[in-house]
């Protein structure tokens, strides 16, 4: 059965990137932010904010902030600055520009019209949790999976992965709740559907859709990891680079970022802040 049915509009709920955001990359001591037309609060790392924003430090912290295109600039100890869209102004006190890292990846469109199915309910049954990717969610072209959550009493799933065309490039059924798929197109919209089999029939079911990075979003990702790597510690750096991804609406490689970063910094409170809000996206929180 063609999983393809029905025109619809989605958009998976994610942080959105504007063109002129900014990320903090690095924070010691206490630094805070007024947005525009906000009140002054404090910030923590991995912190988007928009351009507008004024930060400050104060007396015993200091603060690295990264544009969307890769400029960094460090406040030190009492300092103030605006972000702008390519750089910032009215700065006071000890601020300086380091070297640049390529430009942030832009995210994936995840609002899309694309095609798919009215799942049909048996008697009894329920949905499956944490789908991923999940509606509305990216994928890398070269490394998909598909995974689920374990349901209570099924002995096996069945599990069916279609293009946009209607076309099957899975259909099979497995006891393991993650697969690996084929090599799936660039730019391109998928969807998929898995079935929880119990001893009397299916017993919990859900479907979603997503849609792969383009060679040049995956290029332009892989330009930034590297210059991320070089220019950081490798929990600071995983972690921004999960903090990207997430963004991009690669909700599974972010989640894998930050788990690695955490057992390379286990004490991290902003990495298991940003894991534990990553988790709640994949789970529908």
């Amino acid at each position: 059965m063609r999983l393809l049915r029905q025109v619809v509009l989605f958009c998976y709920v994610l942080p959105i990137l504007g063109a002129d955001s900014a990320l903090i990359a690095s924070l010691s001591g206490n630094v805070t932010a007024q947005v525009p037309h906000g009140k002054q609060a404090p910030v923590s790392r991995l912190d988007w904010l928009p351009a507008g924003t004024v930060l400050q430090s104060n007396a015993k912290s200091s603060v690295t902030v990264l544009l969307s295109n890769g400029r960094r600039f460090e406040l030190g100890p009492a300092a103030s600055a605006t972000i702008g869209p390519t750089g910032l102004s009215n700065i006071t006190g000890s601020a300086r520009e380091l070297d640049p890292l390529p430009p942030i990846p832009k995210p994936a469109p995840l609002a899309m019209a694309t095609d798919t199915v009215a799942v049909t309910r048996f008697r009894g049954g329920g949905k499956i949790a944490e789908l991923c990717p999940r509606q509305g969610m990216a994928a890398l072209a070269g490394s998909a999976k598909l995974s689920f959550q374990k349901v209570d009493g099924a002995v096996a799933y069945q599990i069916v992965l279609e293009d946009e065309n209607g076309d099957q490039i899975v259909e099979q059924q497995s006891v393991s709740t993650e697969i690996a798929v084929p090599l799936l197109k660039p730019a391109s919209h998928y969807s998929w559907r898995v079935r929880a089999l119990g001893a009397a029939g299916v017993i919990a079911e859900d479907q979603a859709g997503f849609l792969t990075l383009s060679d040049e979003q995956t290029q332009t990702r892989q330009a930034f990891a590297s210059g991320v790597r070089k220019a950081m510690e490798p929990a600071a750096a995983l972690a921004l680079l999960a903090e990207v991804d997430f963004e991009s609406g690669l909700v599974r490689e972010a989640i894998d970022g930050l788990q690695a970063a955490l057992r390379l910094a286990p004490q991290d409170a902003a990495i298991k802040r940003d894991l534990d809000r990553v988790q709640a996206a994949l789970a529908g929180k």
